[in-house]
């Protein structure tokens, strides 16, 4: 290939790199590896596709949708974790070739950052939340120390969780530094593209599963729980590209709920139908679709007067029913007895057993509950230091508040409403999109403040 046709070639796949035709052909790639257990293989063309748009435009932005869809295509059947652990990725050529993969995208992307210095003193320089990330980092790896319960697989852990929650989010916030222009668009591009293929790995599993009551709804990737707040975070965002005047994106946030509701997690249903709601009242009080909004409102609270008039007596029973604690009143006070037991840095992640539902072998039984997570895994020190974190993480969303950082704020919230019944915000799934908003968030936020 010539100069002329290779810098023709680099044109024509910039705009299909850059635009909407490339979340929208990874997002085949995942649900179809995903559906027909042929992961591997579309693994290593999205891998290649996403690597060669690194090196040729040296452009990033692709890889939120890269990052938080790529988790998705683990199918059942490969799964390391449940509903059948198998060894498939890491027998055979398969490891050779999974190594493989991780050397080219890591290449390329070191390609990438060395060429627009990526990471210059300049730019970490600029990176907020630096030290509340510290403190939380050295929270998640002192976990159960000096509690003799202290071990290699919770200090492995710790480590993880640390490297999930500030490495991750030092580089996206540095990547979308550069990204700035039509970032609010390309995160509700994302989402619509995510929330399709979420939907639709979740009829698929309707389909692959005989008999598909709630507990049999397993992914590879998750379990119906995940399933329900990886669709719940998203439509927030979803609603925020119908206020920004795409009428027809009410399609995919009705899709969205659906999916959401039958994944037939109670947590997903009561904080979906929350954010729903939180996000029409944003919009009505930013003036953003305020008649839609409004009105909406109004049916829903009729509906509810409606439905409450209907079911009668049989209302306490059913509201009895849908909030039963399933057993975690009990893991709570296991996690508080556990916590005063070792009441500085707590038992560790792998210090307490729960006896709560198990997902895969390197994932720890987990209390349902943040702050009870944190207190016994983490003691008083784990607490104080996520209380810090979570402090330094509401500026941007008081401080020059706009819609578009209300409803992303709205979106993150969902993922620490549903934690507060459940795990998520110790999982590294559910954690990736959380932090690519966040970063997204303090990018808008710094930039209007420079402008300012």
């Amino acid at each position: 290939m010539n100069k002329e046709g290779f810098l023709k070639f680099r044109e024509i796949y910039s705009r299909f790199y850059l635009g909407v035709w490339y979340p929208t052909f990874v997002g085949v790639l995942v649900f179809l590896g995903h559906a027909f257990a042929i992961e591997l293989y579309l693994c290593a063309l999205s891998v290649l596709v996403t690597s060669l748009g690194l090196v040729l435009t040296l452009r990033a932005r692709p890889l939120v949708f890269f990052v938080i869809s790529f988790v998705y295509q683990v199918s059942r059947k490969n799964a390391p974790g449940i509903p059948e652990p198998s060894d498939y990725y890491f027998t055979s050529w398969r490891l050779a070739v999974l190594i493989l993969l991780i050397v080219i995208f890591l290449g390329a992307f070191s390609f990438y950052a060395a060429r627009v210095r990526l990471f210059s003193l300049k730019n970490l320089r600029r990176v907020p939340l630096l030290i509340p990330l510290g403190v939380l980092s050295l929270a998640f790896i002192t976990n159960g120390l000096f509690s003799g319960k202290d071990s290699t697989d919770s200090l492995v852990f710790g480590i993880m969780e640390a490297l999930c929650y500030t490495v991750l989010f030092i580089v996206f916030y540095l990547i979308l530094s550069k990204e700035r222009e039509g970032l609010v668009d390309y995160i509700i591009l994302c989402s619509l593209v995510l929330s399709l293929v979420l939907t639709l790995e979740v009829l698929w599993c309707y389909v692959a599963v005989d008999n598909p009551v709630k507990e049999n709804l397993l992914f590879g990737w998750g379990i119906w729980n995940t399933a329900g707040v990886a669709l719940t975070v998203l439509l927030p965002t979803l609603l925020l590209g119908f206020a920004r005047g795409r009428t027809w994106y009410i399609l995919p946030l009705g899709f969205a709920y659906f999916g959401a509701v039958v994944t037939m997690s109670r947590n997903a249903l009561l904080v979906g139908t929350t954010v729903i709601a939180l996000s029409l009242i944003a919009m009505a009080v930013y003036g953003k679709r305020r008649v839609f909004a409004l009105v909406t409102i109004a049916l829903g609270c009729a509906l509810a007067i409606i439905g409450a008039l209907v079911l009668g007596e049989r209302l306490p029973l059913l509201v009895l029913g849908f909030f039963n604690d399933n057993g975690r009143l009990e893991i709570w006070r296991m996690g508080i007895e556990a916590f005063l037991s070792s009441p500085v840095f707590g038992v560790g992640f792998f210090g307490c057993d729960f006896g709560t539902f198990f997902t895969a072998d390197f994932l720890p039984t987990m209390a349902h509950n943040t702050f009870i997570q944190l207190l016994c895994c983490m003691g008083v020190f784990g607490l104080l230091s996520y209380l810090f974190y979570r402090g330094a993480t509401l500026v941007p969303f008081v401080r020059h508040h706009s819609f578009e950082k209300t409803m992303l704020g709205i979106s993150v919230s969902a993922l620490l409403l549903e934690s507060l019944l459940d795990n998520f915000v110790f999982y590294f799934l559910p954690t990736l999109y959380y932090t690519v908003v966040l970063a997204a968030v303090f990018v808008i936020y710094n930039a209007e403040r420079a402008e300012k």
